[in-house]
């Protein structure tokens, strides 16, 4: 289903509808909205985890990171850049430890045009999912852990004009 956002919404809906409680089938749907450039329809369904109304698993506290993650980014689509931000900072600030956080707000800053303070902030990123590898990336059907953050670190290298560290941070992953 990769490369056909309609067709991953309408099998990922399917999903969610199987098993209503089922978070997972919820990211993967507000991901799907969110590549369809739905962001209103995103926030829509993120609501009841973002409210408490439907629990996350106490056992993945990524999840949370996951959540506000996806709700900056529709915030972001939909113009509202500053709220955004402060959702990534608090998740940051609530979760020094978590790789998906950080790796959040660094892809914000980088989309904000705020490139050295991205690439820092990307950078700790890195070095947190090295350390502490969280299996939510996954879980969402993204990446391997630490792939994405290192795809992130290396576009912002390259937007501060260091192409040649940007190429090797890509090979040594």
């Amino acid at each position: 289903l990769e490369g056909r956002p309609g067709e991953a919404l309408e099998h990922h809906r399917a999903a969610l509808e199987a098993e209503r409680e089922d978070e997972d089938a919820r990211l993967r749907v507000v991901e799907d909205l969110l590549e369809e450039g739905r962001p209103s329809d995103a926030l829509e369904l993120l609501e009841p985890l973002r409210r408490g109304v439907e629990p996350l698993d106490p056992l993945d506290p990524a999840d949370r990171s996951a959540v506000v993650g996806l709700e900056a980014r529709a915030r972001r689509a939909l113009g509202q850049r500053a709220s955004a931000l402060v959702l990534l900072r608090i998740e940051v600030a609530a979760r020094p430890r978590d790789a998906i956080a950080w790796r959040g707000l660094g892809e914000h800053l980088l989309a904000d045009g705020r490139r050295r303070a991205a690439l820092r902030v990307l950078r700790r990123a890195v070095r947190l999912e090295r350390s502490e590898p969280t299996p939510s990336a996954e879980a969402l059907g993204g990446a391997p852990v630490g792939a994405d953050g290192i795809r992130l670190l290396a576009r912002a290298l390259a937007r501060n004009g260091r192409r040649k560290e940007a190429v090797a941070v890509l090979a040594r992953a």
